[in-house]
């Protein structure tokens, strides 16, 4: 685990005025807390795009640091996803910033 429980602004973040943190996920009591910002995007489906690009980062580390398969990463993500949906049994902690 990185020795600061936040990460630091990106550099290239840094270097644009207009840049904004869209999303933060914090792990506590062993539960995910999430907060966004929800009005960014008019179009639904550029979350899905959102939510697929942190898909293949997540994937991509995971493979460097466990020297797994990238498609058998892949698939074990997307299984979680689906039984994750699927279930929604349970209210998540977080806040939609508006």
């Amino acid at each position: 685990m990185n020795e600061s429980p936040e990460f630091s602004v990106p550099v290239e973040c840094q270097r644009d005025p207009e840049a904004f943190e869209l999303l933060s996920v914090w792990i506590s009591n062993n539960q995910p807390t999430i907060q966004f910002r929800g009005n960014v995007w008019e179009d639904p489906a550029v979350w899905g795009i959102m939510l697929a690009d942190i898909l293949r980062m997540v994937a991509r580390q995971y493979c460097q640091s466990y020297g797994q398969i990238p498609d058998a990463v892949v698939s074990r993500m997307l299984a979680g996803l689906r039984a994750e949906i699927q279930s929604w049994t349970k209210e998540k902690n977080g806040e939609i910033d508006l």
